[in-house]
């Protein structure tokens, strides 16, 4: 290849999408050959075949139907892959294989952010003209991820009276003090930590309160809960579930997460399984409420991340 035709290969496409979803499930979504071939293309394409082998070294081919009914390859090799956080890889449309030096490369980085996952592809060694398709084919892989994040959800949380199977045995349980609020969450939490707010403060009867949240699809609930409604800094409305008996608080909704279902620690029956994550509202802490000092700290509730 010349240095001319090198020149021309300097244009990157880069984008980021959050999830809600564990970390784990998203990065077995580009590293399992099965999971992989449900959804990975722009939207409206499928795979008629795959194959991944989502180590250094190994090679992954797949075999897209188009809208339009033709047939496009790619495929590629990965160059390095960290479990749950990163994974390198070369972009080929050669089914005989292009030699490397002419290959573009992707790097997606799975990253833990307030409200959930951010994964961040960046697609380099591309000429213009790529880089603009680019961009806009993997915001429709996006896309595409997305729909089945949404559809994974229903299928493993849909309540029979839906039409869907029975909820599968719960990853996490728990209720108010009483027993008459009990919750089953079949999902693992996206997001956990402590929060300073007086709001929290108040409500715990010390520091800071310890919260998990979870989709709200994969949540069963059972009993009567009082609520109580009250506006965040955010200008979210903030609802918040208590036992009617016990006057336990068990679990919270929020306006502006409206996907999202917050419980408190405490109220799991295992509350051992809590792990936190972060601490936010730290601007209204007390010196006497000592957190862990390793844990990343928000002096508000940090910005919240939206899809581009």
């Amino acid at each position: 290849m010349t240095s001319a035709a090198e020149s021309t290969r300097e244009r990157v496409a880069a984008v980021r999408r959050l999830f809600h979803a564990p970390r784990g499930f998203l990065f077995r979504a580009w590293t399992d050959p099965a999971l992989f071939a449900k959804w990975f293309g722009p939207r409206g394409w499928t795979i008629d075949r795959c194959e991944v082998d989502a180590q250094a070294g190994g090679s992954w081919r797949a075999w897209f139907r188009r809208l339009d009914g033709a047939v496009v390859f790619v495929g590629g090799v990965y160059s390095k892959v960290e479990l749950d956080r990163l994974i390198v890889f070369s972009w080929d449309t050669n089914p005989e294989g292009a030699r490397p030096e002419s290959l573009s490369e992707i790097t997606v980085e799975f990253c833990d952010v307030a409200g959930g996952v951010e994964i961040r592809v960046t697609h380099r060694k591309l000429d213009s003209a790529q880089a603009v398709d680019m961009d806009v084919g993997w915001n429709s892989t996006f896309d595409s991820l997305e729909d089945f994040v949404d559809a994974e959800a229903v299928h493993r949380f849909a309540s029979p009276s839906a039409g869907g199977r029975e909820m599968s045995s719960p990853s996490y349980s728990g209720g108010c003090n009483c027993g008459a609020i009990r919750y089953e969450i079949a999902a693992e939490p996206v997001m956990a930590g402590h929060c300073q707010c007086r709001d929290c403060q108040r409500a715990s009867g010390a520091g800071h309160a310890s919260h998990m949240a979870f989709p709200k699809a994969a949540v069963k609930l059972t009993g009567k809960a009082t609520h109580w409604d009250k506006p965040a800094d955010s200008g979210n409305i903030v609802t918040r579930a208590f036992c009617p008996i016990s006057g336990s608080l068990v679990y919270s909704l929020d306006s502006g997460m409206a996907h999202l279902f917050l419980i408190r620690a405490v109220s799991l029956d295992d509350p051992g399984r809590f792990q936190p994550q972060m601490a936010v509202y730290t601007a209204s802490g007390f010196a006497w409420d000592h957190l862990d000092p390793a844990l990343p700290r928000f002096a508000k509730m940090p910005a919240m991340s939206r899809p581009q």
